[in-house]
């Protein structure tokens, strides 16, 4: 009998602690910083974390920077004095498929659109969420993929997409591994680190798919190691099935807990590989958070090249195009036509200073050698997904090498690392009456030959559309 008048005790302690809290949103002494911008005040939101006033006006200061009516609001809280960016809610674009594709069985419209917003400002660093646990072995409905399957392909493709892009990013997968401690729940596979596309690549490259469950919520809080030190517009992109296990922690609890802790600037961005409606509905729900974000069809992503541009410029903003971007560029690779030495290259395509599409570098190959390394396989996967979607194409696959050694033999070297270049996209689904082997050795340098430097420039296998191609 005492222990259960103990623990009513305790009960009413908490009860009235609780009703004696202050609500959060006590507005007073409003320190104006939207610069005499359009806020209604009835429609404002709370968008960050507590703070102390130097570093909510700053925040403040950075979404009204790009266009965005935000002022900081004084905020009470058990008798301490805190700061709170209130800001008006998310603004939403939606951009809808050129035609919605039909059910194979039903014959019905399935409709999924891209919503969401684009950050106001340029973005400075992300972190991509992989789910590797157990369900993402099963059909995606989509190319004949596993759902795991379908994420490594989009993930080839954004890492593929973002050659050259100056970002801050990490990779972070997550799924059951049967372990007795929480790091094995969830751990990071790449970054945080400044983005460069050969180690991404080797990380997708290592990814394996466990057989547990999802712990999706525990994945969203740890990525606040990697996405807090990262400073300005930040995205954090969750590629999953969005079958949280709730053992976990709620995904989307979670999510607004992170979206209060690192403030205003972070942007969710959810891609769906699996087909179940009410998972979807978690996914949107997710990507409705904060000032920015979206939701993004996963199938779409790998069978419309529209789709997918878009989804890119959304989540990752437009890259800066070069003064170059001035003189006339019929191609529109960002060289101008005076100094494109490979005129006509498909629109779309990362090309080097030379408006040339190299397929392969030096790095692909050991010394004197032709067999592609493993890590390099995803990023030819990704040329041969682009490829078939330009069916009419018709191509040459050019060898091509520095000057050390003969020139028969640099002329053989070449014409073995196309061919490797050539029967690696044909496994990979291309049509090989599509592809044309040539090797030019030695005779067509991209640079010197009398730096190191240079020669491993001139180690390469270039792509190049033949002029019989409409």
């Amino acid at each position: 009998m005492p222990g259960r008048i103990g623990c009513i005790l305790v009960a009413l302690i908490l009860a009235a602690v609780f009703l004696s809290w202050p609500t959060a949103d006590v507005m007073a002494g409003e320190e104006k910083t939207d610069a005499g911008s359009t806020f209604n005040q009835a429609e404002a939101c709370c968008l960050g974390s507590y703070r102390i006033k130097d570093e909510a006006q700053e925040e403040a200061k950075s979404l009204i920077r790009y266009g965005w009516p935000a002022r900081v609001v004084e905020v009470q809280v058990q008798g301490v004095t805190w700061y709170r960016v209130y800001g008006l809610p998310r603004r939403e674009t939606v951009l809808a498929p050129p035609e919605p594709p039909q059910n194979a069985e039903s014959g019905e419209a399935e409709v999924v659109y891209i919503q969401g917003a684009a950050s106001p400002g340029p973005l400075t660093g992300f972190e991509i969420l992989v789910d590797l646990s157990g369900s993402t072995g099963e059909a995606a409905f989509c190319q004949g993929l596993t759902k795991h399957e379908a994420e490594f392909r989009i993930l080839e493709k954004i890492g593929q997409s973002l050659r050259d892009r100056d970002f801050t990013a990490a990779m972070r997968s997550f799924g059951y591994r049967r372990a007795w401690s929480h790091k094995d729940y969830t751990r990071i596979e790449y970054g945080p680190r400044k983005y460069d596309l050969p180690g991404f690549s080797r990380a997708v490259d290592g990814l394996a798919a466990s057989d547990g469950t999802s712990p999706l919520g525990f994945a969203i809080g740890a990525s606040e190691t990697e996405l807090g030190p990262i400073s300005g517009w930040k995205a954090l992109i969750i590629l999953s099935d969005f079958k949280p296990s709730f053992d976990f922690g709620d995904p989307l609890d979670t999510a607004r807990d992170l979206g209060n802790r690192l403030g205003a600037l972070l942007c969710f961005h959810t891609i769906d590989v699996g087909p179940d409606e009410q998972n979807r509905t978690l996914a949107r729900e997710i990507a409705r958070i904060g000032v920015c974000g979206g939701y993004f069809d996963g199938c779409r992503l790998l069978g419309e090249p529209d789709y997918f541009e878009a989804m890119i410029e959304q989540v990752f903003g437009r890259p800066e195009a070069p003064a170059s971007t001035a003189c006339p560029d019929a191609d529109g690779d960002r060289v101008c036509d005076a100094d494109d030495r490979c005129p006509d290259t498909p629109k779309g395509i990362s090309v080097d200073e030379r408006g040339c599409w190299v397929a392969a570098t030096s790095e692909y190959f050991d010394l004197n050698q032709a067999s592609i390394k493993k890590e390099f396989l995803p990023l030819l996967r990704q040329t041969a997904d682009f490829l078939m979607t330009r069916p009419g194409l018709t191509l040459e696959i050019a060898g091509f090498t520095d000057n050390t050694g003969t020139p028969a033999y640099n002329l053989r070297l070449g014409s073995r690392r196309a061919a490797a270049v050539r029967d690696r996209l044909v496994k990979f689904g291309v049509a090989s009456g599509r592809l044309r082997v040539q090797s030019y050795g030695e005779s067509r340098p991209a640079a010197d030959n009398s730096t190191a430097a240079g020669r491993a420039k001139n180690r390469r296998v270039e792509i190049r559309v033949l002029p019989s191609s409409p």
